[in-house]
């Protein structure tokens, strides 16, 4: 059964964690004393910014994270910033068997975590946009209250690159981190999903190489439907997007699956909510399409 969160609570805190790599630390002063402005309570360890081994900086990091999710005071938990390096908790996290959930939510390279949890521990998680980015000031009070601590209805709107309705269990995030799994015991169950993604700074051929592996890897002739959000810095022309999304229909129509692009989320300054687990419906209307999250994902 699929765990899911409490509702926001404003009295308690949201912690924040640097699984990935370490933001620059004017950019936490700034991030934090926005955050404090907004009235949001911050829990941010200093150690996290300290320089240590490998090892025993995922060790602290894992116990954090443990402790977070046990601690009553505890509302949410978000993820600081992407980079590489949440994939190295998986073996710290292995032991872990929470019976409730927290808020946790992320992007970029936490993708590795949400699909961790969700699939390992069935954990309802959250792809959203990081604190410790220069979109801090996408976080406010409002935002937090109106999708964490309410039902909200979660729709995003796309074009429709092969026209289709379908509906599934909604997982994904970040293609190049989603593929780093292909082929190892983390690998996400695939079949019966709708499938989001998104990436940044990746070159047009690189792209088309993850997808290949991708319809290539184990489930993925049961997927209902992709969606694909901005691909920030990966086309240097109109052109070269005009022709990578061609080869993208080619490669993906004989599956028979709706596919749409141009969905807004991903690493863009914009809010975004996608929750991890949940029912969603993909619906097509002449080019446009759009998901629909079918399912509350809160208690």
């Amino acid at each position: 059964m699929l765990i899911k969160p409490e509702r926001f609570n404003p009295e308690k805190f949201i912690a924040i964690i640097l699984p990935s790599s370490p933001p620059g630390k004017k950019l936490v002063r700034q991030s934090l004393q926005w955050l404090k402005r907004n009235n949001l309570k911050i829990l941010f360890e200093n150690n996290q910014l300290s320089k240590r081994s490998l090892k025993e900086n995922v060790r602290i990091l894992s116990s954090q994270f443990r402790s977070y999710l046990k601690n009553e005071d505890c509302s949410a938990i978000f993820a600081g910033r992407g980079g590489y390096g949440s994939n190295y908790l998986f073996d710290f996290l292995q032991e872990t068997t929470p019976t409730k959930s927290k808020i946790i939510a992320g992007s970029s390279d936490f993708t590795f975590l949400l699909l961790f949890l969700l699939e390992r521990k069935n954990m309802l998680t959250f792809y959203t946009p990081m604190p410790f980015t220069q979109n801090y000031k996408l976080f406010s009070r409002r935002k937090i209250l109106a999708y964490f601590s309410q039902k909200k209805e979660i729709v995003l709107s796309g074009t429709a690159l092969i026209s289709g309705n379908a509906s599934g269990v909604l997982k994904g995030g970040c293609l190049s981190n989603l593929v780093a799994l292909c082929g190892t015991d983390f690998w996400p169950e695939l079949s019966g999903t709708i499938l989001f993604l998104e990436d940044v700074n990746e070159r047009p051929y690189r792209l088309e190489r993850m997808f290949w592996q991708l319809l290539n890897s184990k489930g993925f002739n049961n997927l209902r439907g992709i969606i694909i959000g901005n691909l920030k810095n990966c086309f240097r022309n109109t052109k070269e997007r005009q022709e990578f999304f061609t080869r993208i229909r080619e490669l993906l129509a004989p599956f028979k699956i709706p596919v749409g692009f141009n969905f807004q989320f991903g690493h863009l300054q914009k809010w975004f909510v996608i929750p991890l687990g949940v029912q969603a419906e993909i619906l097509t209307s002449d080019h446009k399409m759009i998901l629909r999250v079918n399912e509350e994902y809160l208690q």
